[in-house]
């Protein structure tokens, strides 16, 4: 019979190495689509909104943090790992829905296409997010 050691013993550099490989995963998947998307389809991309350095922070840091979140919930919480691949999967469902408003952050309306643009980008964040950070965190 296989036991499985309690989150609380997996050291936080496991949860961090997990994070940071998905945040740098996401990243390079999201600044390539961002390069690729205008190219393919002839959409002119707002500097203004949008460029590679936005695109890498934003997919980078917010997962770093939840790996640091799930962390700090794994210390508490025996199931951790269910709590954050729930609350990953409800923030990316509401990114979602933020991608189609119709009012951007900065209260201008958003130009034709940039969901098309941004929409796919939220989609592999958070499915890395859920995917790729719990394999890091090892308890067999």
């Amino acid at each position: 019979m296989v036991t499985k050691k309690s989150l609380k013993s997996v050291p936080l550099s496991s949860f961090l190495i997990g994070g940071i490989i998905a945040g740098a995963m996401a990243a390079s998947f999201n600044t390539l689509y961002a390069f690729w998307f205008p190219i393919l389809t002839n959409y002119s991309v707002p500097q203004d909104l949008i460029n590679y350095d936005t695109v890498a922070l934003t997919s980078f840091f917010p997962i770093c943090v939840g790996s640091i979140l799930y962390y700090l919930i794994s210390r508490f919480i025996n199931r951790a790992t269910i709590l954050y691949i729930t609350a990953a999967i409800t923030l990316s469902v509401l990114c979602l829905i933020r991608a189609f408003s119709p009012v951007l952050p900065n209260g201008h309306v958003p130009p034709d296409g940039f969901t098309t643009l941004t929409l796919p980008m939220h989609v592999v964040a958070g499915l890395i997010a859920v995917l790729v950070v719990p394999l890091f965190v090892e308890y067999d």
